[in-house]
């Protein structure tokens, strides 16, 4: 009787053993695939990485984009310089024309 139930108790883990690796072996593909998928993502990205920074570095056929916005900052800078000056001016002169307004 005991011989019996060995045997059984073996067939069940070799049974329960089976159903373990095939389940195994179907989750190890799957991730198998999954790997070749972000693996191709990732080359995918970094081509497209690299063209976006050789536009922003080199240019695509006009000045490159860094080049660009330095200008634009320089021009922004200046405008800004430019508006301070007008106002300081204005606030320089109001009390005068004030004054001018105020004797007449």
């Amino acid at each position: 009787m005991t011989a019996k139930k060995d045997k059984e108790l073996v067939e069940n883990f070799v049974m329960e053993f089976t159903d373990m690796m095939s389940a195994f072996l179907e989750d190890y593909e799957s991730y198998s695939d999954s790997l070749a998928r972000m693996e191709e993502n990732v080359c995918s990205l970094h081509e497209d990485i690299s063209l976006v920074t050789k536009i922003v570095r080199d240019g695509n056929g006009q000045a490159p984009l860094m080049t660009r916005m330095a200008i634009l900052e320089e021009r922004a800078s200046t405008d800004e310089n430019t508006r301070r000056k007008y106002w300081e001016l204005f606030l320089t002169a109001l009390p005068g024309v004030v004054a001018v307004f105020l004797v007449l």
